[in-house]
């Protein structure tokens, strides 16, 4: 556990400082490497995201896991967002809070014992995401810099989980972890064998900043970077957002509910959809890429 509490910002190929973005590494991707080692503005075209999740903070019971998944419809407004682990910007502000409200291990599908919020929303070139992850005894939070991908490690620090389904065909997924400083780990997930593989790379930036309430995490992902279909409808893609809080126990925290009798996992995601999100796929990257 860090005693220091600040911002964990990576840069191309390097730990966390104290300035900067950080993006991953990826060999033959120069021009995404280039323009995001220049600078850590990014533009994001807004959101509008509609959608009412189910359940408050605070409730005495969280509804099985036989719930419908929610569907997130998300159209485009206009503002800014800078990946610094700050969310001040009006694009987040004007976000739909997307609460994680189900532990599934130890518990399960039990009201968590933290508050989590997820965000969402992207412009024409990137994806956004970011967590709120509140914690009432936010010295507690486990945060140590290390190199990417090492898992064994990773897992024992606090951290949140985004996983992609971007094709929406319930077989295999995105998987991106980032810890408070902003740290990162990347892997292919399939159901199939249910493996996540983190032989494989992708570009992109983070951002973690340590705060007197937890921390937060910022995110934002390349569309150019993302395997999906080749379509001009409008994409819907599955999604799970979760966080891992290590305690007395690891619990295992995300926004829809787990149904342990099921085999299949991609399948209980939520959904994200709308006309605004990219509607065509010139690069696929299923491929393994070492540092």
């Amino acid at each position: 556990m860090l005693s220091n509490r600040g911002s964990g910002i990576s840069r191309l190929g390097s730990l966390p400082t104290n300035g900067g973005c950080h993006s991953s590494k990826l060999r033959g991707r120069k021009s995404v490497g280039r323009a995001m080692t220049r600078r850590c503005r990014l533009t994001a075209i807004g959101l509008v995201l509609a959608v009412v999740p189910t359940g408050v903070w605070g409730q005495e019971e969280t509804d099985s896991a036989t719930d419908a998944v929610r569907i997130f419809e998300v159209a485009r407004a206009t503002s800014e967002i800078d990946i610094d682990g700050v969310l001040d910007e009006p694009a987040w502000q004007e976000a739909v809070v997307i609460p994680l409200l189900y532990e599934y291990f130890p518990g399960n599908n039990i009201p968590p014992p933290v508050e989590t919020e997820g965000l969402v929303t992207f412009d024409d070139s990137w994806l956004y995401i970011a967590f709120r992850a509140h914690d009432p005894e936010p010295g507690r939070v486990r945060a140590h810099l290390m190199a990417r991908d090492e898992i064994d490690t990773f897992v024992q620090d606090d951290h949140v989980t985004i996983t992609l389904d971007t094709f929406n065909d319930e077989r295999r997924a995105f998987q991106f972890r980032v810890n408070p400083l902003g740290v990162q780990a990347d892997a292919i997930f399939s159901e199939v064998d249910g493996i996540e593989d983190y032989s494989w790379d992708m570009i992109w930036a983070s951002a973690g900043k340590l705060t007197n309430e937890g921390y937060v995490v910022e995110v934002a992902f390349p569309f150019d970077q993302l395997r999906f279909q080749k379509t001009r409808e409008a994409q819907t893609w599955g999604i799970e957002l979760g966080r891992s809080y290590p305690r007395s126990s690891r619990h295992r925290i995300t926004d829809s509910p787990r149904d342990r009798d099921r085999s299949c996992i991609i399948c209980q995601f939520n959904k994200i959809s709308g006309a605004g999100l990219r509607a065509w796929s010139p690069v696929a990257i299923w491929s393994s890429t070492r540092r």
